[in-house]
């Protein structure tokens, strides 16, 4: 519309959709909105990012990393990103003996570091000196601790420093703050995830990324930071999105491709799982595996195994939620023996069954329900040691119209109706989502004719001002003119006769 693209954020000179070779769509443009302002402390966005009309990225489950809190934190990240306004704190060590108060300003100060070195530094000099670090027990506050004696914290009046920071006490041997909840940033380090756990060994590790017919190792082993993964992802050619979650909580990893399968599994290690990204994890809800058509649990058709010894079982899985639910039911047939674990590589489900004899094939029966975990076939080697490797069941794509016409045009060549049954209640959800962006869309429009009435208006009163103003009745100007001169004449005239009396006209 007039030369600009509507639907690709800020990117509005480029067209935001691509149709790729294989017959995907591409989406190039972003998320961004593009503000006008309107009146006076009033701004509205003038487009719709194509990721909000169309849906056009995958859907990520947000996961909570929980990062710790460490001497690099910013302020500006603690108390979910609501900072801490910086000031001065009075602080007071005492050891029964020698007793020293101390107003420490910290306004300035950028990081936990900065107010470690201030605080500890107004007592350097002194008899007691005071420790600042992260509270080892918590890694989510800070902690001070005196060389002897107490510590005392307090806030001078109007302000909230000592409060903010969690650090607001009377007289303690320690002062252990309270959660500060730091918001993750680019600069958070990878070490200081999951409570200080970090994301687990990266060397000869890393993430198993799949786009399509695609599949890339994207290493880690370099990385430090959230901007170290983000980048390392980038420099895989997928085309991805990455982003931190508007909560400060999580990473985004989502697909700009649409119609096509996306996902991200481990490489050996725990790296895809402990940074939130695994798509496929024991906490995946069944009804979401095979495409949303979930597995069929309760209908009656149990789990059938061979194992490598010739035996057969069945496993009742009714009742079951979630991933974690089916690996323990098959875990407890053979405690240790028959294992079954999320795939070492990739996504999906192993087994194994390993007594240490037994070398027979390890057979899953393909009914309803393997077939909906991944799990449908068999492993003929010889080594029992060998695990029978599942697929991957909980692919994500965009939910959006794109992708949904993508797979709709693939299943009608294919007649796959199973597939078409599985699109047709897609159709109404993103009827129904888009809807919801057309009444946002209409709210917008209702704002902006609201603005122009109130501005039409304001321009009919500036006129009607400037006309008291400014503007003249010529009319009514004249005869006033007229009448004015006419006074003026009379006034002069009897001006002119006054000044020719003298002391003889009034005798």
């Amino acid at each position: 519309f007039r030369g600009r693209y509507l639907f690709g954020g800020s990117h509005s000179e480029s067209p935001p959709f691509e149709l790729t070779d294989g017959g995907a769509v591409q989406y190039l443009g972003d998320g961004l909105e593009i503000e006008s302002h309107l009146d006076t402390g009033l701004t509205l966005s003038n487009n719709v990012d194509g990721i909000s009309a169309f849906a056009a990225v995958s859907e990520p489950k947000l996961v909570d990393v929980d990062p710790a809190l460490t001497l690099q934190t910013t302020i500006d990240s603690l108390n979910s990103g609501l900072g801490v306004d910086l000031g001065p704190v009075t602080v007071t060590v005492d050891d029964g003996v020698n007793q020293q108060t101390a107003t420490v300003n910290l306004s300035g100060a950028r990081r936990i570091e900065d107010v470690q070195t201030r605080l500890e530094a107004a007592f350097a000099a002194g008899p007691i000196t005071l420790t600042v670090d992260v509270d080892p027990a918590t890694n989510s506050g800070l902690r001070l601790t005196p060389s002897s004696g107490t510590v005392a914290v307090s806030d001078i009046a109007g302000s909230a420093t000592a409060a903010q920071f969690g650090i607001e006490s009377g007289a303690a041997a320690v002062i252990n703050g309270g959660n500060l909840n730091p918001q993750l940033t680019l600069q958070t380090e990878l070490a200081s995830l999951n409570g200080g756990a970090g994301i687990g060994i990266t060397t000869g590790t890393g993430l198993q990324v799949t786009q399509g017919d695609r599949t890339v190792t994207v290493d880690l082993s370099s990385a430090t930071t959230i901007e170290d993964v983000f980048n390392a992802l980038h420099e895989s050619g997928l085309d991805l999105v990455t982003e931190i979650d508007p909560t400060g909580r999580g990473l985004v990893v989502a697909s700009r491709v649409n119609g096509i399968d996306f996902s991200i599994g481990e490489n050996g290690g725990q790296n895809a799982t402990l940074l939130g990204l695994r798509t496929l994890t024991e906490t995946t809800m069944l009804a979401e595996l095979d495409g949303g058509l979930g597995v069929p649990v309760d209908d009656g058709t149990p789990l059938r195994i061979q194992r490598r010894d010739g035996t057969e079982v069945e496993i009742d899985l009714a009742g079951s939620k979630t991933v974690q639910q089916v690996l323990d039911a098959i875990n407890a047939v053979d405690p240790g023996v028959l294992v079954a674990s999320l795939n070492a590589v990739g996504n999906g489900i192993t087994i194994t069954d390993d007594d240490g004899v037994s070398a027979g094939p390890l057979i899953v029966e393909d009914n309803a329900v393997s077939s909906a975990l991944g799990i449908a076939g068999q492993e003929n080697g010889t080594n029992p040691a060998t695990p029978l490797v599942g697929t991957d069941q909980n692919p994500q794509d965009s939910p959006g119209v794109f992708s949904i016409l993508v797979r709709l045009e693939q299943a009608l060549r294919d007649g796959d109706q199973r597939e078409l049954n599985r699109l047709q209640p897609l159709f109404n959800e993103e009827a129904s989502r888009f809807n919801t962006v057309r009444g946002e869309v209409g709210a917008k429009l209702k704002v902006l004719e609201t603005v122009a009435n109130r501005l039409a208006d304001r321009d009919v009163q500036i006129q009607q001002d400037l006309s008291i103003e400014f503007e003249a009745d010529l009319t009514e100007i004249i005869t006033q003119t007229n009448n004015l001169q006419i006074a003026l004449d009379a006034t002069l005239r009897i001006a002119a006769q006054t000044s020719q009396l003298t002391l003889l006209s009034y005798l």
